[in-house]
């Protein structure tokens, strides 16, 4: 019994050490990056004008553009 007890601790930290990977990693606020908008329906708060749709735009990251890449809105172009 002494061997299954030592045994399932190993098993659960191999299972937490797995999800971390597969969450997308945001970029920090203040951070430059390049953005697209796939439909051409939202406003770039920056500019006041809509994203041209699916051409790639430089952004500078504020909570608002988090909440549209978490929402699936605009996509990160690398």
């Amino acid at each position: 019994m002494n061997a299954k007890a030592k045994t399932a601790p190993a098993a659960v930290q191999e299972q937490g050490t797995s999800s971390p990977a597969a969450a997308p990693q945001l970029p920090a606020l203040g951070e430059q990056v390049t953005v697209q908008d796939p439909t051409g329906a939202l406003m770039n708060l920056e500019t006041g004008q809509r994203f041209a749709a699916g051409e790639p735009t430089p952004q500078r990251v504020t909570a608002h553009t988090l909440q549209r890449l978490q929402d699936g809105c605009l996509v990160l172009v690398a």
